[in-house]
């Protein structure tokens, strides 16, 4: 039976961080309950060494569950990475591209959701289609659209993009992929842990994350699943033991691949930063994602109309826009000048292309979110 918590006891967790963080889009920080998991485990670490291994294991493999259940898949489609780029390039490279194939994808990509299918492409004598996005950085749905066409094997896009956080509707482009015969994959680090997703009821194919953003947990970590129906045709691009399952043996010629995405995983986990993602997804299942997402829809919408208000200000990011991250331009004096008043006043915020972001969690406040307003005003 899962347990119950308020979005007051949620907040708890992250009481004791120092300054105002809006940088979750970059680098969160940690529940209490996660980075008490951390000391715990180091200590019985230095205390017992490789007897860990009794119950960390069992408990690497319970976290397969139940984060691969938290994001809607099976644990059969669940695969840990080194981070989201090794995730991402484990379907580029691993995927069957041959000459004269297609993957599109989109210009605001983030750099490793565009480098490996452009590095794939080459190595494939494959064609990599760039689609423009409007000058505000909404995303023109049908220009994409017309973009994927007979020959199209991959659609390779993010669910929420990190400059701006517009968001694509995966059910939708889902559906058109899959009626144009091309599988879409979809890197979902900006969305995962804000918004909810449900891996099983929409028509993704391949699914990345990571660790360090919106989940609030330790960086050095990624992960993606995969449909069990597609698990053949994706090849692991790194083998180890732990593709034959053989960890801690020695090799058998004949042994044949581990079956489930487990095959993706050549070598050991580290076990720190996966009890940290646990603790988090746990804490996240606790208060429920939709709570989550509507306090970050209602600080998100005190910040934006107060954003709007201020002279001199360009909102880029759309008021109604879906999601806690908002970006905005400032003219180049006043920029420097409160970027540098938070600084001072311990306010994490972000560059990205030539914007600021501010990205808003769950577990900030109104207090905290007018009080860099004033900052900003003054």
């Amino acid at each position: 039976m899962n347990t119950k918590i308020s979005l007051a006891q949620f907040k708890k967790e992250f009481s004791g961080r120092d300054g105002f963080h809006f940088n979750h889009a970059g680098f969160s920080v940690l529940p209490e309950r996660s980075s008490q998991r951390l000391v715990s485990a180091v200590q019985e670490h230095q205390k017992i060494g490789s007897r860990v291994d009794a119950t960390w294991i069992p408990a690497l493999r319970q976290a397969h569950a139940e984060i691969a259940r938290f994001f809607g898949g099976e644990v059969g489609e669940f695969s840990f990475t080194l981070n989201c780029a090794a995730a991402l390039s484990q379907v580029a490279f691993g995927f069957p591209l041959k000459a004269g194939d297609t993957v599109v994808t989109l210009a605001q990509e983030y750099a490793s959701n565009f480098y490996p299918w452009r590095d794939a492409c080459k190595r494939a004598n494959a064609e990599l289609v760039v689609v423009e996005n409007e000058p505000d950085y909404r995303i023109n749905m049908e220009r994409l659209f017309s973009a994927i066409r007979p020959g199209t094997k991959l659609v390779a896009v993010s669910w929420v993009q990190f400059q701006t956080g517009a968001e694509v509707d995966l059910r939708v482009l889902g559906e058109h992929c899959h009626k144009m015969g091309a599988f879409l994959i979809v890197d979902g680090l900006q969305g995962m842990g804000q918004l909810p997703i449900h891996f099983k009821d929409l028509p993704i194919d391949f699914l990345a994350g990571a660790t360090h953003k919106w989940l609030c947990s330790l960086n050095g970590l990624g992960f993606f699943l995969v449909k069990k129906e597609l698990m053949e045709l994706l090849q692991p691009i790194l083998v180890g033991a732990g593709t034959y399952n053989r960890i801690g043996m020695t090799a058998d010629a004949e042994m044949k691949a581990e079956v489930t995405a487990r095959k993706f995983e050549p070598g050991a986990i580290g076990y720190l930063p996966v009890f940290s993602l646990v603790e988090s997804v746990r804490l996240f299942r606790e208060v429920g994602i939709e709570t989550i997402e509507s306090e970050i829809a209602r600080l998100t919408r005190i910040l934006r109309v107060e954003l709007n208000q201020i002279k001199g200000l360009k909102l880029v990011t759309p008021l109604l826009q879906r999601g806690g991250i908002t970006s905005f331009t400032l003219p180049t004096e006043q920029e420097e000048k409160f970027l540098a008043a938070c600084l001072r006043a311990k306010v994490t915020l972000s560059k990205r292309g030539g914007m600021i972001r501010w990205s808003v969690h769950a577990f900030n406040d109104e207090e905290e979110v007018l009080h860099v307003i004033k900052i900003l005003k003054e």
